[in-house]
Parts: C-alpha cells; sequence; structure tokens
C-alpha cells in the first residue's frame, strides 16, 4: 500500500508514482496539396500484468476530436476510435499539443516542413519556478510544525536556520534533479508498461538513486554506512530506528551536538502519535486543504459517501504535482508520414521501401518536455522540370536551396526569372540559354538560383 510519509517521518523517502492512462495513437498523414489527410486511431490498452478488462477511452477525448473533425468515430475494432480529416497550416489539437505543416512552392518543386509538439510541457522557466515555489511552500509548513513543537527551546533557532536555508536550496536541487533525470530518459522506458518487472524498474530509478544518495551524502544528510539503516527504516512511520534517524539527522544539519539537548529539543519526532497529529494541524489550516475540503463537499453532493480529504493530500499535492512530478509511464503514439522522398532532417525513422518516415514515442502531461516530431523533405515537380530541362535535375538539398532563394526573390526579379525558366525546353543548349540571363549581383539571390540551374544542366 502507498504511504504518502510526511517529512517527520520519512525525511528523504521518495516515492516514484506512475498514473498511467494507457493510452495508444496511431497517427497517418499524407500531403494533399498544400495540406495533409490526418488519420486518427486511438484505444485503450489493456493493463498486461493484472489482466484488468479495458477501461473506457476518455469521454472528453472522443467528444474533442468529435468537434475538431466534424464526425462521429468509426470503430475498425472493439474499442478502438478512429477519425479523418484534411487540414493545412497548423495541426489539430486532437491529442493534446501544437504543430504546424507547411509547403513553400516554387514552380520547380516543393519542401514541406512538418513540426508537431504532443502534450508535455515547453516552460523550462515555469516549471523551475514551480518547483522553486514547491520547495519554499514545503519548508515553510515544517517550519512551521517544527515551531510549534519547539517553542522557545533555545536550539529551535539554528533548527530554523537550517529548515530556512540549505533545507529550501537542497529540496530544490532533488528536485530538479528528477526533472532531468526524466528528461533524459531513454523513450522505450517512458513508454507505457503496464507489466514492467522489478528487475527493469531497478534499473530505471537506480541512477537517479544514486546521484540522490551521492547529492545527500556530500551535504552531511546521510553516511553511507547508514543506507542500509534509512532503508529499513524509510517505510514504517511508526519505528523507533525512524524517530532516531531523523532526530539526528536534524541535530547534525542544525550544529546540536548534545545527545541530551537532541532527545529533548526533538522530543515529538520520536512519539509516533504527536508526530502525526501535529504535522496534520499544521496541515489542516493550510489554504491548500481548505480548498480540497470545498471540493469534497461539492462532490459529495452527488456522492454522499465520498470520504473526506485527509490533511496530508495537502503533503501529498506539493511532493508529487511540484518536487517531484514525474510519471513512470507515458501514453503511446506512432506516427507514419508518407513523404514519398527522404527527408532532408528529421528526428523520425526513414522507412525507403514505404517511403515513409515513422515515430513511435511517449507522449506526458505536465511534468515533461514535450514529445517533439518533425521532418523536413523536398518533392521535386517532375512534369515541370521534364518539360523545360529534359528530366528531374533539381532536388533534394539542391531543391531546398532552390527554393529558398527563389522565394526571397523581389516579385519583379521573380517575374524575370519565372519568364527565363519557362522559356526553357530540352532541345535547346540549356547551358548557353542561362548563362545568357544577366545577373548584376551574382551573389544574390537570382546570381544564386542562376549558379543553381547551371550546375544541374552541366555540360548538357
Amino acid at each position: 500500500m502507498k504511504r504518502w510519509l510526511p517529512l517527520g517521518s520519512g525525511l528523504f523517502v521518495i516515492v516514484l508514482t506512475g498514473c498511467p492512462e494507457w493510452n495508444r495513437y496511431e497517427l497517418e498523414l499524407k500531403p494533399d496539396g498544400n495540406g495533409f489527410e490526418r488519420q486518427l486511431t486511438s484505444w485503450r490498452e489493456p493493463d498486461g500484468k493484472t489482466r484488468k478488462p479495458n477501461e473506457p477511452f476518455p469521454a472528453e477525448q472522443l467528444a474533442r476530436c468529435e468537434q475538431i473533425y466534424g464526425q462521429s468515430p468509426a470503430t475498425p475494432a472493439p474499442g478502438h476510435f478512429r477519425f479523418g480529416g484534411r487540414f493545412a497550416g497548423k495541426t489539430p489539437q486532437d491529442i493534446g499539443g501544437a504543430g504546424s505543416y507547411t509547403v513553400y512552392d516554387t514552380p520547380m518543386g516543393s519542401i514541406t516542413l512538418y513540426s508537431e509538439r504532443f502534450r508535455g510541457n515547453d516552460d523550462l522557466v515555469g516549471q523551475f519556478e514551480e518547483r522553486g515555489k514547491a520547495a519554499m511552500r514545503l519548508a515553510d509548513l515544517i517550519a512551521r510544525w517544527f515551531e510549534t513543537q519547539m517553542g522557545d527551546d533555545p536550539n529551535w533557532p539554528k533548527v530554523r536556520q537550517f529548515l530556512e536555508g540549505d533545507f529550501v536550496r537542497d529540496l530544490y536541487n532533488l528536485s530538479l534533479y528528477l526533472w532531468v533525470t526524466q528528461v533524459n530518459m531513454p523513450a522505450d522506458y517512458r513508454q507505457a508498461k503496464s507489466n514492467r518487472d522489478e528487475d527493469e524498474l531497478r534499473t530505471l530509478v537506480a541512477p537517479l538513486i544514486a546521484r540522490v544518495g551521492q547529492y545527500l551524502a556530500e551535504r552531511g544528510y546521510i553516511e553511507p554506512t547508514e543506507l542500509i539503516l534509512w532503508a529499513k527504516a524509510g517505510g514504517d512511520v511508526t519505528s523507533g530506528q525512524s524517530a532516531r534517524l531523523i532526530q539526528e539527522l536534524v541535530a547534525k544539519k542544525a550544529g546540536i551536538v548534545d545527545e541530551r539537548a537532541v532527545a529533548e529539543s526533538l522530543a515529538f519526532l520520536a512519539d509516533p502519535e504527536r508526530r502525526m497529529d501535529s504535522w496534520n494541524q499544521i496541515l489542516e489550516q493550510t489554504p491548500e486543504y481548505e480548498t480540497l475540503v470545498q471540493a469534497w463537499e461539492e462532490k459529495r453532493k452527488m456522492r454522499p459517501g465520498l470520504p473526506r480529504p485527509t490533511p496530508n493530500e495537502v503533503f501529498a499535492g506539493i511532493i508529487f504535482q511540484g518536487l517531484w512530478r514525474w510519471n513512470l509511464v507515458s501514453d503511446v503514439i506512432k506516427i507514419e508520414l508518407a513523404t514519398g522522398q527522404r527527408p532532408l532532417v528529421t528526428n523520425g525513422q526513414w522507412d525507403e521501401q514505404a517511403e515513409r518516415v515513422r515515430w513511435s514515442e511517449p507522449i506526458d502531461e505536465g511534468g515533461s518536455l514535450p514529445t517533439h516530431c518533425y521532418a523536413v523533405w523536398s518533392t521535386p515537380n517532375e512534369s515541370f522540370q521534364t518539360e523545360h530541362l529534359g528530366k528531374v535535375l533539381i532536388r533534394s538539398d539542391t531543391l531546398a536551396e532552390y527554393v529558398a532563394h527563389y522565394l526571397a526573390l523581389p516579385a519583379e526579379e521573380a517575374g524575370k526569372w519565372d519568364r527565363l525558366v519557362e522559356g526553357l525546353r530540352p532541345e535547346q543548349e540549356l547551358r548557353r540559354a542561362i548563362q545568357a540571363f544577366v545577373v548584376k549581383e551574382p551573389q544574390s539571390d537570382l546570381g544564386t538560383l542562376k549558379r543553381l540551374l547551371l550546375d544541374a544542366v552541366g555540360v548538357r
């Protein structure tokens, strides 16, 4: 059973939990002129570990897709929902996120840019600020708690200095450690897996635990020889060993060296009932708890048996929504983009035979960086190039450079260039006709286009 441990009962017990939704999405994208066809199939993945039946796909997501696509979903399989439509410019927010599909067109061909963010949070400054506020809020509550229990104790100023100083900074740093670990986690680990075994989970969190342990050891919170003791005591909020370890830790960081003073000044930590009751009293007085109770009162109008929120839910909210917001599992999206051409750049996998780019990525809410998929590719206008050059001569990177300089031309220069190209015929001496085109500045966009075209036709 999960336990949300108050700091007084387990200062540095980090509980890593996943909140899987197990949603799966398959997205097929096909170019269509200056837009694209988009087909979305979504379903709920069964829990492979408990063998529980599928939960219904979230109704609010289906309603949003129905509004975006203007249609009810097809059901290609039980529990599967499929939507399809044509879009141009911006990508729809059917899964959550934002993106664009942009075609840069010229008579010779086009360059297409696909870029889409799925969920996540790309406000890095905001995330840092939220974690900092959470660290300060938690430290403030703990300082109030200690103050109510220590009163006029002569050692209170020392404890207060620690709680309002190094402790806040260290909480913030540990939060950022967790965030960086999540950002750098391989995609395979972040994809939803309901049947993870213990070895896999151990491999997943071991680097984080090692880093956190080193951080705490360097700053004098724990000694390597104490790790076994902390591991044994961390899960039992009532054990005497847990109380002794916490007393010693606070005393060490506050600079209280006399054993008798430690026992007297921090006596409340050794009494499980006093410890829990006093901590809950602090939490019950917070605006956060008042908000929880108000929400509970509204909900119980429809659900009379709904239990009243516990004060420790305030603590859990600060920890798991502010400091250590992290999912070990995520929804998964698979994308197929039919480019027809090898991409110039992409972070997906190119399938030469199918002429498609593919992605398989986790998508998270809130605490993670967004999942970002992109591809850039060129598409030559085969009929135009064949008509005027005899065959397709400008493609790939050359076409990308051609398009960039062509679109930068002023209208008058673009008109002159178009007249030159449209007058070319395969039976002509193409190189001579192109060389006859007068360009005043060879390094200009017009001069670059002339060079690219001369290079393409070669010595024909």
